[in-house]
């Protein structure tokens, strides 16, 4: 009975510790003339490229979506 609650919990935890998971939160690498070039690298006809650090979407109770930008 101790060896099964033994593995059991020890099961758990590394389930626990393996499905945390922050790779989103990696602030891309970016070097300062990326950030200061006017147009695009991939297609030099776009207007600019916007860089965000990340999008949260909250759905009100009425069902609205509104979108964040940080």
């Amino acid at each position: 009975m101790k060896l099964k609650l033994f593995s059991f919990t020890l099961l758990f935890c590394a389930i626990i510790s393996f499905a945390q998971n922050n790779v989103f939160l990696n602030i891309p690498k970016l070097s300062v003339e990326e950030v200061k070039n006017e147009k695009s690298i991939i297609n030099p006809e776009a207007g600019a490229e916007v860089l965000y650090r990340s999008v949260h979407y909250l759905i009100d109770n009425r069902g609205n979506i509104v979108k964040n930008f940080f």
